[in-house]
């Protein structure tokens, strides 16, 4: 799952219009080679207590960062439709490096 770091809080990038293209933003940022999935996880919380920053991110696939995607813009309390948690797994130049526990890189958290 993604999360970014934006005013001092952490929160998740909604899945709505994620897609490989978005995910490979993310990878690159990280330094790895692109993503091999992306995906969304479906993970059952309370949306008014989550903090999300991010929604309906459209990338061509070349940005720095994920914050140069096209979105809905930076807003602390979206609300994000069945809590759909943008997720990725990326390719490293030695293989497949699921990120399933934390990375940090530049503005992004990864877990």
């Amino acid at each position: 799952m993604v999360q970014v770091y934006h005013g001092h809080s952490w929160g998740w990038i909604c899945a709505e219009g994620w897609d490989k293209k978005g995910a490979d933003v993310v990878c690159h940022e990280l330094g790895l080679y692109a993503s091999s999935a992306f995906y969304v996880d479906m993970t059952t919380t309370d949306d008014d207590k989550e903090t999300w920053w991010l929604n309906n991110v459209r990338c061509v696939g070349n940005e720095p960062s994920i914050f140069s995607c096209s979105h809905k813009g930076l807003k602390k309390r979206q609300s994000c439709g069945s809590n759909k948690k943008a997720s990725v797994v990326c390719t490293g130049t030695e293989g497949t490096t699921e990120l399933s526990k934390s990375y940090y890189c530049k503005t992004y958290r990864y877990s």
